[in-house]
């Protein structure tokens, strides 16, 4: 290793400050709970997707932009 990546490492081994137990134990705690509230609302979401493929199974899609040729726009010259 050249000399630089040799003095981070020798920092990064040396012992550092550590956070008071009830403030470790309280950060964990957060985590965890925010973890649990990630999962839980990924799995609604996934409930909430195959609900809405099942429901827009036969509408009309997002990606379908093209105006429907059959109606008449409004404000298109010569619409109906």
């Amino acid at each position: 290793m050249d000399v630089r990546a040799q003095q981070i490492a020798a920092v990064l081994r040396i012992e550092q400050l550590a956070a008071p137990a009830p403030v470790t134990a309280a950060f964990g705690t957060t985590t965890r709970a925010a973890v649990g509230i990630i999962i839980e609302l990924n799995r609604q979401i996934t409930e909430l997707e195959a609900e809405l493929r099942h429901i827009l199974r036969h509408t009309r899609t997002p990606t379908s932009t093209s105006a429907c040729q059959d109606l008449g726009h409004p404000r298109r010259p010569g619409a109906r």
